[in-house]
């Protein structure tokens, strides 16, 4: 959600019912999401990536 309010975390923390915007931006805020070798990380803990 926060991705999708491009980082706004005021619109992410009104959308998704949080109680704060530091919340938002400490639990599901990551800079690097968008990093290829990030991603790929996480594809590959979650078992998805080949």
């Amino acid at each position: 959600m926060l991705d999708a309010a491009q980082g706004n975390a005021v619109i992410a923390r009104d959308a998704g019912g949080w109680a704060s915007a530091a919340t938002v931006e400490q639990v599901y805020g990551h800079v690097d999401v968008h990093d290829p070798v990030f991603t790929a990380a996480l594809e590959q803990v979650w078992g998805t990536q080949p």
